[in-house]
């Protein structure tokens, strides 16, 4: 039985995981700045190590509406988009956690909310709860209308 070690993302009502070497960066009280003509929940950035990476509210996109929650830290993940490493940053409230998985914990992703199915492509079973693990290069990578 293989086990993996990943991180539990608290994005204000759900959570959500990512690999344990997809998260590369965790910054509290991250200072963001305003997008223009981009859609509420991807509507700001925030300046890493010399690049603007966006920052995605996966709660407010899963809920079809602009969240009131305070982000109190920004996870810096990173993913691969052909020969070339990008970044994004996701928004949570409390700190993520780490843990370890395995294959016998894999689940069917939760019914609702049902656009879960198009940002993540598998999920595992936590304390009776179905954790989606992100799809993190089709939230950064796909063009915020096709997602």
């Amino acid at each position: 039985m293989s086990t993996s070690s990943a991180w539990l993302l608290n994005l204000g009502s759900y959570q959500a995981a990512v690999g344990l070497r997809d998260m590369v960066h965790l910054i509290a009280a991250a200072e963001t700045f305003a997008v223009p003509q981009t859609p509420f929940y991807c509507n700001q950035a925030i300046l890493w190590q010399g690049d603007v990476v966006p920052l995605v509210d996966i709660e407010g996109w899963l809920k079809g509406a602009a969240t009131d929650n305070e982000t109190q830290y920004v996870a810096i993940v990173a993913y691969r988009e052909q020969d070339k490493i990008e970044y994004g940053a996701l928004a949570l409230s409390p700190p993520p956690g780490r843990f370890h998985v395995e294959d016998s914990q894999s689940c069917p992703l939760p019914e609702e909310p049902v656009l879960w199915r198009k940002i993540s492509n598998a999920c595992f079973n936590a304390q009776e709860t179905g954790i989606p693990i992100l799809d993190l290069k089709t939230i950064f990578h796909t063009l915020p209308e096709n997602i």
